[in-house]
């Protein structure tokens, strides 16, 4: 039961990226062509973060959870309320650099 709910969100990750993956594709055809070098960029990150989440998968869960355990609360919430900000960011970013490809 842990280790499905622990693996639930590198899964998810994995499914998002291969999403990702599938709407560049489209975009190649019908996209901006100024924008094809950060489709690329797109392309490649989502890669990456596809690799990572089956990288995680396979993390000893056990390491994970006494570090998470051990770590200060507060450090842990700065670090997940910059992951948010960054990804709101990487978010309205792509929202004004593809504003008007249908």
């Amino acid at each position: 039961m842990a280790l499905d709910r622990s693996v639930a969100v590198p899964r998810s990750i994995a499914a998002l990226a291969s999403s990702i993956l599938d709407l560049a594709d489209q975009s190649v055809e019908n996209g901006n062509r100024w924008l094809l070098s950060d489709l690329a960029v797109c392309c490649e990150l989502s890669m990456a973060a596809l690799r990572s989440a089956i990288h995680n998968v396979r993390v000893n869960l056990a390491e994970v959870g006494a570090a998470i355990a051990a770590a200060s609360p507060a450090w842990l919430l700065l670090a997940f309320g910059i992951v948010v900000v960054d990804l709101g960011l990487r978010a309205l970013r792509w929202q004004v650099l593809l504003h008007g490809i249908p």
